[in-house]
């Protein structure tokens, strides 16, 4: 029998970017509010620190980084029922 394959084991590494646009949702029942007329209040991003979110991780990612801009570009809404839509 002859082989079709050579007998070293071949080892490749393949490396790939992505770029992305982010939303994460959730619901933080202590950020619910009636007081105020609108459906949704549209924070400024500097609040971020201000609110609980959650720990977005990839698993197995080889490095990651934030696309540099002039001004932010992200997005805060609260919802009446304490929704929360966080976009990066």
């Amino acid at each position: 029998m002859t082989n079709i394959l050579p007998s070293k084991k071949v080892h490749s590494v393949i490396d790939y970017r992505v770029n992305i646009f982010l939303r994460q949702n959730w619901n933080d029942p202590r950020l619910a509010y009636s007081e105020y007329p609108d459906d949704s209040l549209d924070l400024d991003p500097s609040m971020l620190d201000s609110i609980w979110k959650p720990d977005l991780f990839f698993a197995n990612e080889k490095g990651a980084n934030f696309h540099e801009v002039t001004t932010d570009n992200k997005l805060l809404r609260i919802f009446k029922n304490g929704n929360v839509l966080y976009s990066i």
